[in-house]
């Protein structure tokens, strides 16, 4: 889709602090959903300053990872 990068950084402008309704906008849309989400995120997590709890409890598990101010422990 030679769309995605103007479609990720309209939401970006659109949902700048609101984390979880931008990945739900985003993945709404379909197409190549993994990667739409993970611009999206990459570009407004940093604003939003804690990402939801919940999604973080249901996440794969992950390396021993320094993840800074976004570790969260389920």
């Amino acid at each position: 889709m030679q769309d995605t990068v103007p479609f990720c950084v309209w939401v970006a402008a659109h949902l700048p602090n609101d984390f979880e309704a931008a990945m739900w906008l985003t993945s709404s849309v379909g197409g190549d959903v993994d990667t739409t989400c993970a611009i999206v995120g990459g570009i407004i997590a940093p604003a939003c300053g804690e990402l939801p709890v919940e999604w973080i409890a249901r996440r794969e598990p992950l390396p021993d990872l320094q993840l800074g101010r976004f570790s969260v422990e389920p």
